[in-house]
């Protein structure tokens, strides 16, 4: 059976209705989840992430041992 294929826009959307969905909720802070999300290009300029804060986050936390 073929493996459908999944586009960059649909993905982009998608993590768009989820965050969305979250509401004024809190999140704890979480490295892994965080790089994701810091992985999400802007739509508008696709070489700067959409959620810059994440990115600086990750920048500011990141340990010696990776």
């Amino acid at each position: 059976m073929p493996e459908s294929q999944i586009s960059r826009q649909d993905l982009i959307e998608e993590a768009r209705r989820v965050l969305g969905s979250l509401g004024e909720g809190t999140m704890s802070e979480c490295a892994y989840d965080t790089a994701w999300v810091a992985r999400i290009p802007n739509p508008s300029r696709p070489e700067e992430p959409l959620f810059p804060a994440s990115y600086d986050w990750l920048l500011k936390n990141k340990q010696p041992d990776g």
